[in-house]
């Protein structure tokens, strides 16, 4: 399945086998003021709901899919604020992995490991920035066993990487192509992706975390109208949805054999309500390195 967030807060989900459209009924969170986030997290749906007046986020999962009475608060993230006005608009999921929880924040990067319930401040790195100006990846390197942080400014194109094995940033050589990054990289085979917002052009550029590299994954062939992108990883594959801005429909595509462009498979192309659903938030990862 693919889900949906609609603009009145609904979770809506589109069944690809079925082509059918359905909900997932919520739990009852706290009163007040928050905003929610949708992905998935180690193989449940995941709902981070940010709470504006007390600068909390709730992570919750659902561990019977369908079942409303499965949903489980994994933990309570605090989150240190300047402005509690703004506290819902700058705080983040980056990503997750192997159980990790990357978050981003008013004052930079935290680590947080949801067991022990144990967070680690990322100190330095773009944290003088503001964090809508700084694209972040997340990831793990086997070799070294090592959790890697990624990230771009978009000011000027700088990038540094942090390494949780040695608690240090280090700058890195600038990001290719000089220009923006859209959202947060996806994680997958010991790369993080970014979509690189040229005008008109939509490159997908690799970092791999262990030979600190970059590279080019080229896209499908699609269609030449005007659309949107949104990158994510779906069933272990890397996934590009393109929403047509003209015939309002999302085409959603995998790449099967990472790395080799005729791999590229158009899984469905799904029809949405104009009226009711955002474009741009269509896709949710199965996060599957977790």
């Amino acid at each position: 399945m693919v889900g949906y967030r609609t603009k009145f807060g609904e979770d809506s989900f589109f069944d690809l086998e079925t082509e059918t459209y359905d909900k997932v009924l919520h739990r009852m969170y706290d009163e007040g003021n928050k905003t929610l986030d949708l992905g998935v997290l180690g193989g449940w749906l995941c709902v981070v709901c940010n709470y504006d007046t007390n600068h909390v986020a709730d992570v919750w999962v659902m561990k019977d899919y369908g079942e409303k009475d499965s949903w489980t608060k994994l933990v309570s993230i605090p989150y240190p604020i300047r402005n509690p006005l703004m506290a819902a608009d700058f705080t983040r999921v980056v990503g997750s992995c192997k159980g990790l929880l990357c978050i981003s924040h008013y004052r930079g990067l935290s680590i947080y490991n949801p067991s022990p319930r144990r967070c680690n401040m990322l100190y330095g790195g773009f944290s003088d920035e503001h964090p809508y100006q700084v694209g972040y990846g997340f990831g793990y390197v086997m070799s070294t066993d090592d959790y890697k942080v990624v990230g771009i400014s978009n000011a000027d194109n700088k990038v540094k990487m942090y390494s949780l094995n040695t608690r240090n940033w280090k700058n890195l050589s600038d990001f290719p192509h000089g220009c923006k990054v859209g959202d947060d990289a996806v994680f997958l085979n010991g790369c993080v992706q970014w979509l690189d917002i040229v005008p008109n052009l939509w490159k997908l550029v690799s970092f791999n975390l262990e030979t600190k590299t970059y590279d080019e994954v080229l896209h499908p062939k699609y269609d030449e109208d005007k659309k949107t992108l949104d990158l994510r990883v779906l069933g272990g594959w890397l996934c590009v949805v393109y929403n047509y801005d003209t015939n309002h429909v999302a085409d959603v595509w995998v790449m099967k054999d990472y790395g080799e462009k005729d791999s590229w498979t158009k899984l469905v192309s799904i029809p949405y309500p104009v009226s009711r659903i955002h474009p741009s938030r269509i896709p949710y990862p199965e996060i599957s390195d977790i």
